[in-house]
């Protein structure tokens, strides 16, 4: 589960940062595009275990070629997880991802520019 940015919907092309899931730590950052899917990082977040009805913020900052993600688990302080430079995308949509029966709710998306 995670956010689509700088993607289109009707290809499925763009980065997807997702998040490992319940009773994991874990996180990726990839590029889906014509040839497949590159996979531009990936790791483990020490000290946070995911749980199931806990609430978690995400945020996404891209500017240029620069890709900026943090994540939350009160929705002030935000922890930075991955700062990348890729020019694979540089524009596209924003959505929600969620793939392998994977189960989610978002109460909350929001979107500036």
């Amino acid at each position: 589960t995670g956010i689509f940015f700088r993607g289109d919907s009707r290809s499925g092309y763009g980065y997807v940062f997702w998040l490992g899931g319940v009773e994991r730590n874990t996180w990726g950052l990839f590029a889906r595009n014509e040839g497949g899917t590159d996979v531009l990082d990936t790791g483990e977040l020490a000290n946070v275990q995911f749980y199931e009805d806990q609430p978690v913020w995400l945020e996404v900052r891209a500017k240029g070629e620069d890709i900026d993600i943090a994540l939350s688990l009160d929705g002030t302080d935000f922890t930075s997880i991955e700062h990348i430079q890729d020019t694979t995308y540089l524009s596209g949509g924003v959505g929600i991802y969620a793939e392998g029966g994977a189960k989610t709710v978002f109460n909350d998306f929001s979107f500036s520019q």
